[in-house]
């Protein structure tokens, strides 16, 4: 029964987080807000060396979607919390947050931040059993060979794009702020 729970809420947490992809909050339906305990996420990443930058906007993006998710329902009416941990951009000190976020019963733990952490991260997910994944990794050795519990994460740009609007606005009140693209030309 506890096997068929745990595995149950894995692919629950896996739909939510692949749902980053192509979630929609539904406009003009009645929404219930998630209730009950909550399905933990555990995220480490760098919160105070060289790499927090990536940290700190992804938190936003994911506070953003874990607001606006939680408010549709939730996973099957069960609303999701993120769990932080500094790793300080350290693949030891990323294991060792793992172990630490494995310890509170997370369901999935994201990994953000460089390669290395998130090879030392993965590690311990696949020892532990833990499915994990990371929207920042590029290494190929994270998934190559495919791994059991390692998952290659991307966030959606229009989440992102709130998260940073939501971002400049706190910080710096109601500045004009410009855009500017360069289009390569066509060959």
């Amino acid at each position: 029964m506890m096997k068929r729970l745990r595995a149950s809420i894995y692919r629950s947490v896996l739909m939510v987080l692949l749902g980053l992809l192509a979630y929609q909050p539904t406009q003009g339906m009645e929404q219930t807000t998630a209730t009950g305990k909550p399905i933990l996420i555990g995220v480490h990443g760098d919160q105070s060396k060289q790499a927090s930058y990536q940290l700190l906007i992804l938190k936003d993006t994911m506070d953003l979607f874990l607001e606006e998710f939680n408010a549709a329902g939730g996973a099957k009416g069960r609303p999701m919390k993120f769990l932080f941990e500094d790793d300080e951009n350290s693949p030891v000190m990323a294991a060792t947050k793992f172990e630490k976020l494995a310890s509170q019963n997370v369901s999935y733990v994201v990994s953000i931040g460089s390669s290395a952490t998130g090879l030392g991260a993965q590690a311990k997910g696949e020892e532990l059993k833990i499915p994990n994944g990371s929207p920042t990794n590029v290494s190929e050795k994270l998934s190559n060979p495919v791994r059991k519990y390692y998952f290659r994460l991307s966030m959606r740009n229009e989440l992102t794009a709130r998260a940073l609007a939501r971002f400049i606005k706190v910080k710096y009140g109601n500045p004009k702020v410009a855009v500017i693209r360069i289009r390569p030309r066509p060959v």
